[in-house]
């Protein structure tokens, strides 16, 4: 893990990104409170993954859960088309 200010932050924005790609870079305020984060593309991608697959794996508890009757594919596939 690597942390700067944001002033170095700005001055040293290249090396930050190269830095980002093996670990996240914190980006800190002058009194040392975390402001931002800079991490991979790739670790950003899997993350909103993840959350999205989490969200996913709710909606479906939620869904099994509830007294609605399941829809049919027919029926699912029309909400689709509209």
């Amino acid at each position: 893990m690597s942390a700067v200010t944001k002033p170095e932050a700005s001055a040293t924005q290249s090396e930050n990104a190269v830095a980002a790609q093996t670990q996240p870079v914190f980006i800190s305020s002058e009194n040392d409170e975390a402001r931002a984060v800079i991490v991979s593309l790739e670790f950003f991608e899997r993350a909103v993954r993840a959350l999205e697959d989490q969200a996913d794996i709710r909606d479906a508890a939620r869904a099994r859960e509830s007294n609605e009757p399941p829809l049919s594919f027919e029926e699912l596939m029309s909400e689709f088309r509209d």
